[in-house]
């Protein structure tokens, strides 16, 4: 049980990666947005999943700034893409009745949302994690995701408030909400050498708790989106999420990642590979134990959460070495390996 109340709450955080989305295209007015620039049916674009440890810059704010991204790295997945389709014939819309649309992105979260004459209302979302179809439904409060119209300096509050529920539990987790949406910085993008100028960030800062079993879990993250006037594409052209949760009995965890519509070729661990060989761990994911085998000799072998924050450091480690992954929170992880000046990383899952 305490698993699957980790897994519905893990899901309900992956929402925060289709809600950036949301806020639609920019005008030709640059920097402003309008209902004329919401996202409909056919809209699509392809995202690229960059290293999830970047910087969210989040200091960089107000008008004619630079936020620069030009050494980011990405990870060997290819693209995903993202869909606009229509709410109606999908597997889920009869939870959503009031949707008139659903965000299909490959692999990922199923989000239902509609328009009205001056605002975008997601009514929720759906999640099929390979073991359970997670659906929360925001039937009690809808999220405002976008105010019109919205330029630089504007910010909101809104509320949400629904339920969670999973085939594997046999009760719904009430879930309650408040949102701050702001257009907090104007300026230029760098993604990799790519400049785009006249760009427009929305943050987004949520917190959000829920009950299952008598058990409190809360919900915080921070958001960016950055869209371009003019653009090819009515979607966002970047966007970061970092999200922490207070589990309860089951722990804290958290998440964080980073999607590009540019595509960077300059992967995590690329050059360095070619140095430090044979780099595995086992089993991935992981449960109890994960072993990590190094096919020679390392300086250091480091372990960092989600936010690039280290968890776990051994200096000189042996061939294998094991990690006890019981006492970390279920998540994602990085498992670092240093020798000199090179380096290889690779993605450890716990469960």
């Amino acid at each position: 049980m305490k698993k699957n109340i980790v897994n519905l709450n893990k899901e309900i955080m992956k929402r925060v990666l289709l809600l950036a989305s949301f806020f639609g295209a920019l005008a030709a007015n640059a920097q402003t947005v309008t209902a004329d620039d919401s996202l409909h049916t056919g809209d699509i674009i392809d995202y690229w999943v960059m290293d999830s440890t970047v910087n969210n810059l989040d200091a960089i704010s107000g008008t004619g700034v630079t936020w620069d991204y030009s050494a980011i790295t990405a990870y060997a997945t290819g693209s995903k893409a993202d869909n606009i389709v229509d709410a109606a014939g999908t597997t889920w819309d009869a939870d959503f009745p009031e949707s008139d649309y659903m965000e299909d992105l490959t692999d990922g979260v199923k989000t239902y949302f509609r328009h009205t004459a001056d605002e975008m209302i997601v009514d929720g979302f759906t999640y099929d994690d390979g073991t359970n179809v997670i659906v929360v439904k925001y039937d009690d409060d809808s999220l405002t995701a976008l105010e019109y119209p919205m330029a630089q300096g504007d910010s909101y509050t809104d509320d949400i408030a629904g339920t969670g529920s999973t085939d594997a539990l046999a009760f719904d987790v009430d879930l309650i909400g408040t949102a701050t949406v702001n257009a907090d910085g104007s300026g230029t993008l760098t993604v990799g050498s790519t400049d785009f100028t006249d760009v427009l960030r929305v943050k987004t800062t949520e917190t959000s708790s829920g009950t299952a079993l008598g058990i409190t879990i809360s919900i915080s993250r921070v958001s960016y989106a950055y869209y371009q006037p003019g653009g090819s594409n009515d979607m966002p052209i970047f966007r970061t999420d970092s999200i922490n949760a207070d589990l309860g009995i089951a722990g804290v965890t958290s998440y964080k990642s980073a999607f590009s519509s540019v595509e960077i070729t300059t992967y995590i661990g690329e050059e360095e590979l070619q140095t430090v060989e044979d780099f595995k761990i086992f089993p991935n994911p992981a449960d109890e134990n994960a072993t990590v085998v190094m096919g020679k000799d390392v300086e250091v072998m480091t372990m960092y959460n989600a936010l690039g924050e280290q968890v776990y450091q051994i200096v000189e480690p042996s061939m294998n070495v094991v990690i006890n992954t019981a006492a970390y929170t279920p998540g994602v992880y990085f498992v670092e390996l240093k020798q000199g000046d090179a380096k290889s990383t690779q993605k450890l899952v716990i469960k």
